[in-house]
């Protein structure tokens, strides 16, 4: 055994499972980084209102219009930077080096429990 494993992971209904509450804290993060204003602030969470008609009927979801859809214009590109914002969190556990992360799709090395 070379004494590392390669662990591969799906976070199922990723789009879905992005809340206002979590793409606030990944904005956060990115304006650590670089410059958002509060207009570009204002159109990502306008972006995330979502409705849905069906002979010309209004659906509702259960919670609010918040939703970062499959499809969307902008639906990736909040996964991506949701993505980015896990994989900072993630590094106080795991080095930086040894995990990656492409839409809803991880892989990380990471030390055989059993070791060499």
């Amino acid at each position: 055994s070379s004494g590392i494993n390669a662990e591969y992971g799906d976070i199922v209904e990723f789009y879905p499972s992005i809340t206002e509450d979590i793409l606030d804290r990944a904005l956060n993060f990115a304006k650590q980084h670089t410059d958002i204003t509060s207009e570009e602030l204002s159109i990502i969470k306008h972006c995330k209102s979502s409705l849905l008609f069906h002979n010309d009927q209004a659906w509702e979801k259960k919670n609010k219009t918040f939703d970062v859809t499959m499809g969307s214009y902008d639906g990736a590109e909040t996964c991506e930077l949701v993505g980015l914002y896990m994989l900072h969190r993630l590094k106080q556990c795991i080095n930086p080096c040894h995990i990656g992360l492409y839409r809803d799709d991880g892989l990380a090395i990471v030390p055989d429990a059993n070791g060499p």
